[in-house]
């Protein structure tokens, strides 16, 4: 009964309502600058691929990607690139990893996987422009209407003036517990509304009926990747279905953290224009820390963080980066970085029910 009439606090706010509707026009406009012209010209061309097939030069011109596909002679490329020289310990980490991604190449030829048709990634980007351009962004504005939702259920008493109320007792002051879990639930709700709506636009003008069975790692996906031209590497055999779910389940689970690490600062400062505060700077400091590699496990530690986690939509579940891309580095990332604050929630709480309010 108290999370229901806290969520409906949050219902009956007109900001969130605005916000919700501003983000989704903002996610209208992105989803247009990244189609362009083109979508009026996708229908015709799933309809050719799946009756006709792609023009045969251009197809085996794209297959023959993974002729001399080498994942070692990628990652030593990237690594000249990027003057990024690994040693030890970590080194030999990053090598066997390579090395088994050169048995999972083979291992796509010999499956074919690499032979089947989709739309061409050289023509359209539509991955870069999907979770790079569109998801990645959804997943900021779904994390911004999480803190929100947290910050003002859990500021709430402080807001109203109230304090002295309901901060009189223990019994009291257990509410903030209530309030955390009803923000995070509640901003979830909102979150869910935004993406399934601008999803919904998406597939709407880009079909993929007779598409979402095709693994990833065809051939004809392949995109630039600034000035590497390979296909999508995935760990394990993962369609264009699979894909989409698993990361749209890391994403909503990325915001619940979010939520946890709100709530956490908030338990600590009392104050949401604070936290806010505190909490964009600590994120951006999170991505400018993973900037600065050091060649060590170092760096594979600094993406255990929201920041970094989020900035690396689209590279999710296969290889990416060098050094921090690996076989289950997203299940990782969310269990360390729930378990953290998790433990710092625990602590907050505990401070909150005998501080002075």
């Amino acid at each position: 009964m108290i999370v229901k009439q806290e969520i409906k606090k949050l219902c009956a706010h007109p900001m969130m309502w605005c916000l919700l509707i501003l983000c989704f026009f903002v996610n209208l406009l992105l989803l247009w600058s990244s189609l362009n012209e083109c979508y009026k010209e996708l229908p015709k061309v799933h309809d050719a691929i799946l009756q006709q097939g792609v023009e045969e030069e251009f197809y085996q011109e794209r297959l023959s990607i993974y002729d001399t596909l080498d994942m070692v002679q990628i990652k030593e490329m990237k690594e000249e690139m990027l003057d990024y020289h690994p040693k030890g310990s970590y080194k030999r980490f990053i090598d066997q990893r390579y090395e088994r991604l050169n048995q999972r190449v083979r291992d796509i030829v010999k499956d074919g996987e690499a032979e089947q048709l989709i739309y061409p990634g050289i023509v359209y980007r539509l991955h870069h422009h999907l979770y790079v351009k569109l998801l990645r962004w959804i997943l900021l504005e779904m994390a911004v209407l999480m803190a929100f939702c947290v910050l003002y259920l859990m500021d709430y008493e402080r807001i109203q003036r109230t304090m002295d109320i309901v901060y009189t007792s223990s019994v009291g002051r257990r509410l903030q517990y209530i309030k955390w879990g009803s923000g995070i639930m509640a901003g979830l709700g909102f979150g869910m509304v935004l993406m399934l709506a601008t999803l919904a636009v998406w597939f709407s003008l880009v079909p993929y009926q007779g598409f979402f069975g095709v693994s990833m790692s065809a051939a004809l996906m392949a995109e630039p990747r600034g000035i590497l031209l390979y296909p999508f590497i995935t760990f394990r055999k993962l369609t264009v279905l699979q894909y989409l779910l698993l990361t749209l389940i890391v994403g909503v689970l990325l915001v619940i953290i979010v939520g946890i690490l709100t709530g956490v600062f908030q338990l600590f400062l009392k104050n949401s224009y604070l936290s806010f505060l505190m909490e964009v700077i600590l994120l951006l400091g999170c991505i400018a820390l993973w900037g600065q590699s050091s060649t060590s496990w170092f760096d594979v530690a600094a993406t255990w963080n929201p920041a970094v986690l989020w900035w690396r939509v689209g590279t999710w579940f296969m290889e990416g980066d060098v050094g921090t891309s690996f076989e289950g580095m997203e299940v990782i990332s969310i269990l360390v970085q729930g378990l953290l604050y998790g433990c710092l929630g625990r602590i907050g709480y505990k401070r909150f029910l005998v501080s002075d309010c």
